[in-house]
């Protein structure tokens, strides 16, 4: 199952009514990286009012979680979370710190400055398709890495070289693209079967 999340850290600033909301996206894959996050994202803020947050896991569970953070129930973890939903985004973490202005915005005011913040900053990401991958090993001799390489460019992600006798390629291709991969290592070495399957992973290309 292919999903979208955004590409790296976002941050984005919004004042309103003297109160600072700034918005921090982050690509998470489990529950144990938003809480780290979280935990990193507060201690920089240390002497912020609230840093109230949302967040939806990865595929298939698209787990998710919200906090107030002392904010009025449902004025904030509710709306940022909202958000991330109508963006149909997965694997994403928004947090949302508030340092209160000395103006109250009453609970509708609240949402919508919460809102608007997480979309604010929305509005300056990457957004990318994650596919399902596999992750394989290959050896090669030099001149057949480079032809392999080359031929395979718009199928595979490398994402280690080994060189040694012969140079050894940790690679990831969509696990759609399985049965051409196959095909294509066969025309370089002959033999589909030298790719060894290592795992599976989530990558976009």
């Amino acid at each position: 199952m292919d999903y979208f999340t955004i590409a790296s850290i976002v941050t984005d600033e919004l004042v309103v009514r003297r109160s600072k909301f700034i918005a921090t996206l982050v690509p998470i894959l489990t529950h144990k990286q938003a809480e780290e996050h979280l935990a990193k994202i507060k201690s920089n803020y240390t002497d912020a009012t609230h840093n109230c947050y949302g967040y939806i896991l990865v595929p298939p569970l698209c787990e998710f979680r919200f906090s107030d953070d002392r904010e009025p129930q449902n004025t904030a973890g509710k709306p940022i979370l909202s958000v991330l939903q109508a963006s149909s985004l997965n694997g994403v973490l928004a947090v949302v710190t508030r340092y209160f202005g000395g103006v109250k915005l009453g609970t509708g005011g609240l949402a919508k400055a919460y809102r608007l913040s997480v979309e604010a900053a929305l509005a300056k990401a990457n957004i990318i398709k994650m596919v399902p991958s596999f992750i394989a090993t290959i050896v090669l001799d030099y001149s057949a890495s480079e032809q392999f390489v080359k031929v395979m460019a718009t199928k595979i992600k490398v994402l280690d070289t080994q060189y040694g006798d012969m140079v050894t390629l940790k690679i990831a291709f969509a696990k759609s693209d399985a049965e051409q991969v196959g095909e294509l290592t066969a025309s370089i070495v002959q033999n589909k079967d030298s790719l060894h399957l290592q795992g599976e992973q989530y990558f976009s290309y």
